[in-house]
């Protein structure tokens, strides 16, 4: 009996126990299961409010705002913080320079693919059919073709004279050897379809403030130079950096604005000499169409922008040197010489001169100018030939010697755009078709003081200052406008 009464009290007391127990045992697991139930969908969903009840996570570097990272790390230390800043800034460095990564290897690899053949003028030919070089050109300039137009009547006064620019050459001061007609100073070059306004000496002056500027090739080169030489100095007064004994570089500082000017002497813009070498003929022109001109090239890095230009030295009696050795000339009658042509001289002048570009670390503007008619009437210039026009003609055509070298230096840099460098800037100046028309604006006979129209011989490739090239002047500046 006393036996039954224990088992009883037990079974009594074990029940009060489960009542009272079972409740913490069941609460305690519920909230286990809430627990990984919250915890499930806060890994998944980073952007719900509970967010705001945990600490933040660590944020991966690159990833976008408002994604975090979803496995939970420990903070990184200092080192590691470190060495990932290093390791970003590499990085950023190496983007900045995707443009200069293309090696010279890259540029003969994509020359490679280029099959060329020669002609019967020797000049070579790159077979790309339909990926025409020309093609990649763009000829606009702020949406609109400046190259192309007529000249109108402009009868404004020049923006400088003799008397107000000391800087041009006695050759081309037409209008102190005594020309007697002005016509040539009242022509406006007016673009199809829009305007182009005059040079503007003070606008150019503060866009290239703190720049450096530099023309390099033939006297042609130094003709424009002197053009806006004369512009800019009548906002300011440069100061003289350097001048050899030639007067071939030459250099000047505007310090109002930190610009400098300057013009490097390189007719063939390719390693060259005149100097007359034992067992070549004299007075002979001897280049090395595969190696530029250091006297330009060891200084580019210091100049902002760069105006190359060139194309009638090219006409001269030559001998042609590719590694040192020779493989042919230009016009030298009598020699055993291979007779390949100046166009082949200057095609491959132009690709040395373009691949070297191309390779180097320089990152200015390249500007290439075309290549300057003469009008030469009644014979070449050592053949009594003469330029006495006092107005720009309206029909002339390019044609002969003047289109083919043109062809080719467009040919040319068109390639040197397709090859070039993403961040690369190389810009054409075609002044060719307003020059054509202006066989009014060369000296003729008036090369020095006290000349005569009949005085021979006669001055019909560079330019009158002021004059017909101080529009080149204009075309510059008006790429700077958009550029």
């Amino acid at each position: 009996m006393e036996s039954s009464k224990l088992l009883t009290q037990r079974a009594v007391v074990l029940i009060l126990m489960i009542m009272v127990v079972l409740p913490f045992v069941l609460a305690r697991l519920y909230i286990s299961h809430i627990t990984l139930l919250l915890t499930a969908v806060y890994t998944e969903l980073p952007l719900l409010p509970l967010i705001s009840m945990a600490p933040p996570l660590p944020k991966i570097s690159g990833v976008a705002n408002g994604e975090e990272q979803r496995e939970q790390r420990s903070p990184p230390n200092e080192d590691h913080i470190a060495q990932k800043e290093t390791v970003l800034k590499e990085e950023e460095e190496e983007k900045q320079h995707d443009c200069h990564e293309q090696t010279e290897e890259d540029s003969t690899e994509k020359l490679k693919k280029d099959e060329v053949n020669t002609n019967s003028d020797g000049l070579r030919q790159e077979q790309i059919g339909i990926d025409d070089p020309i093609q990649v050109i763009d000829f606009s300039v702020g949406g609109c073709n400046i190259w192309k137009g007529k000249w109108i009547p402009h009868h404004s006064p020049p923006a400088y004279t003799n008397a107000t620019c000391q800087f041009i050459q006695g050759h081309q001061d037409c209008l102190k050897n005594g020309r007697p007609d002005l016509q040539y100073l009242q022509w406006k070059w007016k673009p199809h379809d829009c305007d182009l306004p005059l040079f503007d000496a003070e606008e150019f002056l503060k866009l290239v403030q703190g720049k450096a500027w530099a023309f390099v090739g033939d006297s042609i080169s130094r003709n424009h130079f002197q053009s806006i030489l004369c512009f800019l100095s009548q906002v300011e007064s440069p100061e003289h950096l350097y001048r050899d004994d030639r007067d071939l570089f030459v250099r000047w500082f505007f310090p109002l604005y930190n610009f400098t000017l300057a013009v490097f002497w390189s007719p063939f813009l390719v390693r060259w000499t005149e100097d007359d070498v034992e067992g070549l003929p004299p007075n002979t022109q001897k280049l090395h169409l595969d190696v530029v001109d250091k006297n330009w090239a060891s200084a580019i890095h210091k100049y902002d922008y760069v105006v190359l230009s060139g194309g009638h030295w090219f006409m001269k009696p030559s001998i042609y040197f590719m590694n040192n050795e020779i493989i042919g000339c230009h016009y030298l009658p009598g020699t055993n010489f291979t007779q390949i042509g100046f166009y082949y001289g200057l095609q491959t002048a132009l690709q040395t001169v373009y691949d070297y570009l191309i390779s180097s670390s320089y990152n200015g503007v390249v500007f290439f100018r075309t290549f300057t008619p003469a009008h030469f009437e009644n014979g070449q210039w050592h053949e009594g030939g003469n330029c006495v026009r006092t107005a720009p003609t309206h029909n002339a055509t390019l044609g002969g010697v003047t289109l083919e070298m043109y062809n080719i230096q467009v040919k040319e840099f068109g390639r040197a755009l397709r090859l070039s460098k993403p961040c690369s800037t190389f810009k054409i100046v075609d002044t060719i078709h307003a020059s054509v028309l202006r066989a009014d604006g060369h000296p003729g006979p008036y090369r020095s003081l006290g000349a005569t129209r009949t005085d021979l011989p006669q001055d019909c490739l560079h330019w009158c200052l002021p004059g017909a090239i101080d529009t080149w002047s204009a075309m510059l500046l008006e790429m700077l406008r958009h550029m």
